[in-house]
């Protein structure tokens, strides 16, 4: 056999194995995390010692599934790169789109990798856009949305204002309000970046007004995101009391999605900023208080420093 033929099988099987013994792992310790022992039970799919590569693709799908809803998203990547390869040697390409999508998604929101999800989500469009031909779909629109917001993060801005008007104006001709509702959020960081700030807050607002005018299209943290960038924005163009007022409902939304302090620790700052700007000391006391508290309890004093030297003088 040809030799860089037998080692690229060879890499495959391990990186297969890895993820199955990732998989099980994480499976296994499950319940151990929880203080029960039902993860197993809990599992749809199991394994024997005889499983086709669906039925161990469909496991480890499941394994990664319950990693991310723990929030464990280091395992849930571990287990999804050892998954594409199983994925791509199959006939129905389906599997490895959603497998480098998942995968792409999980880089962006919770690793901080937005080379890595830039990289997959232009694979997963190429894909998408072979399978649709002409036809413009909400996968290709979702996956335009994706791609701009990981070239965002990436600080190439111009290229990811272009990706994400082609989404939001192909969710529009869709039809899709919740798409279009992300669309206008993400349009409005890339612009916030860029400091178009009355721009970042019209799609802000448009943004606000589908999650507002339907609720279930989103939930209390979309709102808050909303009002947050609003607050942001307004306090950016001199707008110290209004800044206020979309801050504070910022606050009241998060509270409700169970966020805590450490978890907005940054909104916390702008609030205890805005006020101290207005005059009101005792209510940028509260906040940077508040802010201290949040940071000591995950020892980070870099956040709090600025802020703790001021609080010593209010």
């Amino acid at each position: 056999m040809n030799k860089p033929i037998l080692i690229s099988i060879i890499v495959i099987g391990l990186l297969l194995i890895l993820g199955l013994i990732a998989s099980i792992v994480y499976v296994a310790t499950e319940s151990e995390r929880q203080g029960v022992s039902h993860s197993r039970e809990n599992m749809t799919h199991k394994l024997n010692d005889k499983n086709s590569p669906e039925e161990v693709y469909s496991f480890m799908e499941e394994a990664a599934q319950a990693a991310k809803d723990d929030g464990e998203a280091e395992a849930a990547a571990g287990i999804l790169e050892a998954m594409r390869p199983l994925s791509r040697g199959f006939a129905d390409k389906k599997q490895y789109i959603e497998c480098s999508n998942k995968l792409g998604t999980i880089y962006l929101e919770d690793q901080n990798r937005p080379g890595s999800a830039q990289r997959l989500f232009k694979e997963v469009l190429e894909l998408r856009k072979k399978d649709s031909g002409d036809k413009v779909t909400k996968d290709i629109a979702d996956t335009l949305l994706n791609l701009g917001a990981a070239k965002c993060e990436n600080g190439t801005y111009a290229e990811a204002l272009k990706d994400l008007e082609a989404a939001l104006k192909a969710a529009q001709g869709l039809g899709e309000k919740e798409l279009i509702a992300r669309c206008r959020y993400r349009m409005a960081d890339v612009l916030m970046y860029q400091e178009k700030w009355e721009e970042a807050e019209q799609h802000s607002q448009e943004s606000l007004k589908i999650y507002e005018k339907d609720p279930q299209l989103g939930d209390k943290e979309d709102l808050a995101k909303a009002y947050q960038q609003i607050g942001f924005c307004r306090l950016q163009m001199s707008q110290p009391d209004k800044a206020v007022v979309a801050l504070e409902k910022a606050q009241e939304y998060y509270k409700e999605a169970g966020k805590k302090d450490l978890d907005v620790i940054e909104d916390l700052k702008d609030l205890g900023w805005v006020e101290l700007s207005l005059g009101r000391r005792e209510k940028a006391r509260e906040y940077f208080q508040r802010v201290m508290t949040a940071a000591s309890e995950n020892s980070d004093e870099n956040t709090t420093s600025a802020v703790g030297y001021v609080l010593k003088r209010l």
